[in-house]
């Protein structure tokens, strides 16, 4: 289509001067679409014929290499956040469990100040207790 815009708009703009009165406004109007038309017709033969597809191809690889390695860099980051928040969570648990330990021991010191037969047993389930969860 552009190549028959092309040589209509030359045509035309040529008849355009040869007829009387010179009609100067068909004049400009063709001269604006041949400039349109060879334009675009360049644009054509860049892309399609002086390697402008192959450059895009080439482009878009590029690009989608890069978006697929940002993909898996956000990946791996959420998976070390995930990793940190298990870390935080079990040393949240260890430390909530030392404090009991250590609470128990305190009550443990506390009844054996009362009646030392009770402490023997309360430090016995609480030694148990230390070695279960070590």
């Amino acid at each position: 289509m552009t190549g028959a815009l092309t040589i209509y708009s030359a045509t035309f703009m040529r008849y355009a001067l040869a007829v009387s009165p010179k009609n100067y406004l068909l004049f400009a109007c063709h001269f604006v679409n041949e400039g349109a038309q060879l334009t675009q017709g360049y644009r054509w033969m860049q892309y399609n014929q002086w390697g402008g597809r192959e450059l895009e191809m080439k482009k878009m690889a590029e690009s989608g290499v890069e978006g697929v390695k940002g993909k898996v860099e956000q990946v791996v980051e959420q998976a070390k956040q995930g990793t940190r928040d298990v870390n935080y969570a079990h040393d949240e648990h260890k430390t909530y469990y030392d404090t009991f330990i250590l609470e128990v021991g305190q009550v443990v010191g506390l009844v054996g100040a009362l009646t030392p037969e009770v402490t023997e047993g309360l430090s016995n389930t609480s030694k148990l207790s230390i070695a279960s969860s070590s």
